[in-house]
């Protein structure tokens, strides 16, 4: 029999924390304030000039979502002072966090 770790359609988001670059804990898949949906964007990190310009794409739209219920996160397996850096280049207001 063949498992896979892919969610399926309709199932639960798993549990996972991640830092913000604030050092605030955050789960995914639990949508802040009062917003219904999460929309968590996993991108590859600093290193990525194709990262950085859908970041800030994303920012160029955040408030649409917003309007729409969704709340924007955007995760990377870079290290703290990757984050930092990385922000310098984005227009960003997004959440970025790193893993727990």
């Amino acid at each position: 029999m063949n498992t896979s770790p892919k969610l399926n359609a309709g199932s639960a988001f798993p549990s996972i924390t991640v830092k913000t670059i604030d050092d605030t804990a955050l789960t995914l898949g639990q949508p802040r304030g009062d917003m219904t949906w999460q929309m968590v964007v996993i991108y590859r990190g600093r290193h990525c000039p194709l990262c950085t310009k859908f970041l800030n794409h994303l920012e160029d739209i955040k408030e649409r979502l917003a309007a729409i219920g969704i709340d924007l996160v955007a995760v990377s397996a870079d290290s703290r002072e990757q984050l930092q850096s990385h922000r310098e280049k984005l227009f960003l207001i997004t959440t970025v966090a790193q893993p727990a």
